[in-house]
């Protein structure tokens, strides 16, 4: 209970446009620019720029992108899956078990596309949602 206090949550006053949902694996909430793939993530948060991992599911060849991303979303998994596992232990927000989330490919590369994810304080349930700056997070 005291952990989910002190990570970020979504501001539940924050404009965005949920585009999806999933539980909430780990706690505390991020914005950054959607990548699918663990090296990418990393080249990408060498630079500063934020990112969040987004992935079917993650496996352990995954750690680099999840140690330089945000937080994580996977399509599948739950509360025990690697992402949220490994996402608790290192303090950062997983959503997992995104139901309909469509993976299509590496020709998408995110620039230009933002995310918001995590959840309101007591929630159940995690977002992702698509935002136009950091605003939609606080503590």
């Amino acid at each position: 209970q005291l952990d989910q206090l002190l990570h970020p949550t979504i501001d539940p006053d924050a404009p965005r446009e949920v585009l999806a949902s999933g539980l909430n694996a780990s706690p505390g909430a991020g914005v950054g620019a959607i990548v699918l793939d663990a090296d990418e993530a990393e080249r990408r948060g060498r630079t500063g720029a934020p990112v969040i991992l987004v992935r079917w599911e993650t496996t352990p060849d995954d750690i680099h992108g999840v140690i330089a991303a945000q937080g994580v979303i996977t399509a599948h998994g739950g509360m025990t899956s690697h992402a949220a596992v490994v996402a608790r232990g290192m303090g950062k927000p997983c959503v997992a078990g995104v139901e309909g989330l469509e993976i299509c490919g590496a020709a998408f590369d995110g620039v230009g596309v933002a995310a918001v994810i995590g959840s309101a304080r007591g929630a159940a349930r995690a977002v992702l949602a698509r935002a136009d700056s950091a605003a939609a997070v606080g503590h």
